[in-house]
């Protein structure tokens, strides 16, 4: 899978994405239910992002999965456990946890279930960072952290303000199970 790593900076150890999500988007009108249209160019992450997320193709764990391996996640080494960004969206199966759970078996670690996230307004529908810190400053609550000290590798399918990285990230550390976290997008907007 082609890659564009973007390093990306927060109060983690390390992260980065893997490539821009789209290329470029037209608008083509508005279908006979008036829900606009859009021709959309996708990066090659980018298009199995979205066919994982939108289209349920769950074939996209595995291509992502490695790409996110073989384009070094950083400190892969000292990962000792991988937690997924709790979903936005309810879905009976939740790409970013499956996706979490494949890097986490490919790096031999466990999935920690223990970032949980409070309804909050859908963050799409926010301007400015400003408005996202304000929703999210307590809406991330970490569980009980088996073990430790982890340096954990906290997954997310896209990265735009980097708000929601940034709460879940203080979050987790606010475990003393919790040392260190570092993450990985799969996309930046």
């Amino acid at each position: 899978m082609k890659v564009n790593v973007k390093p990306l900076q927060g109060p983690w150890t390390s992260g980065y994405a893997l490539d821009k999500h789209t290329v470029s988007s037209r608008y083509l009108g508005d279908d006979d239910n008036g829900r606009p249209q859009f021709e959309t160019d996708r990066t090659e992450v980018g298009e199995a992002v979205f066919k994982l997320k939108y289209r349920s193709d769950w074939s996209q764990i595995d291509p992502l999965a490695d790409a996110a391996l073989q384009h070094g996640i950083p400190n892969a080494r000292q990962i000792t456990a991988v937690v997924a960004m709790p979903a936005s969206t309810v879905r009976a199966r939740q790409p970013v946890t499956e996706l979490a759970a494949a890097i986490a078996q490919r790096l031999n670690v466990p999935v920690l279930d223990v970032l949980s996230k409070a309804a909050t307004a859908q963050l799409k529908n926010l301007s400015t960072r400003d408005e996202k810190d304000a929703v999210l400053s307590d809406a991330f609550r970490v569980g009980d952290v088996p073990g430790g000290p982890h340096h954990v590798l906290l997954v997310d399918d896209l990265f735009h303000t980097g708000a929601s990285m940034v709460a879940g990230c203080r979050a987790l550390l606010t475990s003393p199970a919790i040392d260190k976290v570092s993450i990985a997008a799969m996309t930046w907007r």
